[in-house]
């Protein structure tokens, strides 16, 4: 917001904002005060008629016809009704002067009371800065006028008027701030759920609203939790029969903004394992405020196995315990063949990595020579040759394990016993690492480009032939963002 006139720094959330004045507030109060004003003015013509009073019969008559004339155009023209509302209160006051004061004093004084309260919700429905040259401009005239026509000065009246001018403008100041300020929080509440449904997720997540004067929550808005609840009584009973570690969920929720009412940083984001109809869901929430307090809760890994019982733990133990039976029986036969062993132990390691990859933790600095020799002492049936620019303390920010799943994948799937590893940096800094031999490169690209997108992370590039394979390390890591 200007400091100044209270306007909204962006136009489009300002329009809005009068839109709305208009459509919930200001126009039925314009058409209020206008057909109020109306009857007044028919209610003086005719009493100017029966007095035989021709002057005050045209002017009552020609500010008659002026409301109705205005009120017809602002209904086909609502974007003037703040000028309207300035006219009517500067025209009212005018009249009030030029023609009621001339009468019975008694009556003068009330309309002027009348006049007054008229004047001031006009300035409450309108805007700030509308409302200061109001004010300002009739408690000038006001000021001028008893100076004018007052037979006794008095300067105590002329000083407290002028405060007055000053703590009207201060709290009219601070209501319009206020309103629009309470406004923001709406539209920023608002379009903060709007920009989550447009955005696209892959994991399903709810938001959570809650009032804590009366210990309550209920769900503001969900994406694809269409496999927990298909409709409102089933998200009532998700929410009133899901359990973590056997308390409540809403119990749990109500714990979480507890601990954020205490200390806002350190409590804004938990992760907890949510049970709900024998299904475990691993959740996010994160407690943020706008309009009200909410938690957004996603679900990443959106699990829909059942708990395993105890009888199915015991049977896939034994299975595992029978495998590595099995795999201890082989490598006893190849504990004379050493390279058949290290093949194995490449596969396992394989194995293993791919299905323990962290692509959002384990980001360091290597020593690139240094950490591929580590990776060459599994890769003792192969006849390797490296060939290199780098020196032996030259270092690269890269994913260990990741760099060390695709450089196993490619030697492992080697049809020839003989590979001439390259690595050099380019002159555009970024390092290329190239594997000549004879390659199974369909079954390569099989195990790679399903998860192209993974090891993107690394690599700028993968180039793949039936003889060579290219990695092009990135010179500068992307990070992947996690929510």
């Amino acid at each position: 917001m200007n400091k100044y006139t209270l306007a909204f720094n962006d136009a489009q959330i300002e329009k809005k904002y009068q839109r709305q004045l208009i459509k919930v507030r200001r126009w039925a109060t314009f058409c209020f005060v206008t057909l109020g004003l109306i009857l007044i003015f028919v209610i003086k013509c005719v009493q100017a008629g029966v007095e035989g009073n021709i002057y005050q019969l045209l002017s009552s008559a020609v500010l008659l016809s002026y409301f109705i004339i205005q009120l017809i155009f602002i209904k086909f023209y609502p974007q003037y009704m703040r000028l309207a509302l300035v006219l009517i209160n500067h025209i009212m006051n005018i009249y009030l002067f030029a023609q009621e004061t001339k009468k019975d004093p008694q009556m003068a004084m009330l309309q002027g009371i009348n006049q007054m309260g008229a004047t001031y919700l006009l300035v409450l429905i309108g805007e700030y800065i509308d409302g200061m040259i109001t004010l300002v401009n009739l408690s000038v005239f006001r000021i001028g006028w008893a100076i004018a026509y007052s037979s006794q000065i008095q300067m105590s009246a002329i000083v407290s008027s002028i405060l007055l001018i000053f703590y009207i403008n201060y709290f009219n100041y601070q209501f319009h701030k206020g309103i629009r300020s309470q406004y923001l929080l709406g539209f920023v509440d608002s379009n903060f759920e709007e920009l989550l449904k447009k955005l696209s997720f892959e994991f399903p997540y709810m938001i959570i609203q809650f009032q804590e004067e009366n210990l309550s929550c209920q769900i503001s808005s969900t994406n694809k939790c269409e496999t927990l609840f298909q409709n409102s009584q089933k998200s009532q009973d998700f929410m009133n029969n899901s359990y973590v570690e056997n308390i409540p969920f809403k119990t749990y929720l109500f714990q979480i903004v507890g601990n954020y009412n205490q200390d806002h940083s350190a409590n804004c984001n938990n992760q907890f394992v949510l049970k709900y109809q024998k299904k475990s869901f691993l959740i996010n929430s994160t407690v943020f405020q706008t309009n009200s307090l909410k938690i957004l809760l996603t679900f990443k890994e959106f699990n829909k196995v059942n708990i395993l019982s105890k009888n199915q733990i015991y049977s896939r133990n034994l299975q595992l315990m029978k495998l590595i039976f099995k795999l201890l029986q082989r490598l006893k036969q190849y504990s004379n063949q050493n390279y058949k062993y290290l093949i194995i132990q490449r596969k396992a390691l394989i194995l293993i990595l791919n299905e323990n990859i962290n692509l959002y933790d384990n980001y360091k600095d290597i020593q690139v020579l240094s950490f591929i020799q580590k990776l060459l002492n599994y890769c003792g049936n192969l006849n390797i040759k490296l060939l290199t620019n780098l020196r032996g303390d030259q270092q690269i920010a890269t994913h260990p394990k990741l760099f060390a799943l695709i450089f196993w994948i490619i030697v492992d799937n080697i049809k020839s016993n003989r590979l001439i590893l390259s690595c050099y940096q380019t002159n555009d800094l970024v390092y290329q690492i190239k594997f000549t031999s004879q390659f199974d490169s369909d079954k390569i690209e099989r195990l790679i480009f399903p998860n192209i997108w993974k090891y993107q992370v690394l690599f700028l590039d993968i180039i793949l032939s039936k003889t060579e394979v290219i990695l092009v390390h990135t010179y500068e890591l992307d990070v992947p963002f996690v929510l």
